[in-house]
């Protein structure tokens, strides 16, 4: 889980998705509906994003129902939303909740000649 306070902080994310991984789960994030963006353009586009970079499900939740859920839908990373039952509830596939490890591979396997390492090993070292 990442503390409500650090919620915007990027870093502290990527450590529980990466933390995730190596405990070999699958990430999810969960956002509280309280706290974004009412703006249902700009929530969408946050969510695609942030399934797309992190490679995970994003679901916003209230603690008593889910308001919102998108995924990956296929191997090239298109995101969809999943529909929401009238009682709140929703089927999360895991199928493609590959984590920060996939988000990264497309950059460490294009490193230039010579280079060795991943770019998610570099992002740990950082931290």
């Amino acid at each position: 889980m990442v503390p409500s306070e650090r919620i915007l902080d990027a870093a502290a994310c990527f450590r529980v998705l990466d933390h995730a991984k190596q405990m070999k789960c699958s990430p999810i994030i969960w956002n509280h509906w309280g706290r974004l963006p009412a703006d249902s353009a700009r929530l969408a586009t946050l969510m695609m994003g942030r399934a797309i970079e992190c490679c995970a499900p994003v679901v916003i939740s209230d603690g008593d129902r889910i308001h919102e859920l998108v995924e990956l839908a296929n191997r090239v990373k298109i995101p969809t939303r999943r529909v929401i039952e009238s009682s709140g509830e929703a089927i999360v596939d895991l199928g493609y909740a590959w984590g920060l490890d996939n988000a990264f591979k497309m950059v460490s396997k294009h490193l230039p000649a010579g280079m060795r390492g991943s770019a998610l090993d570099r992002y740990r070292s950082l931290g």
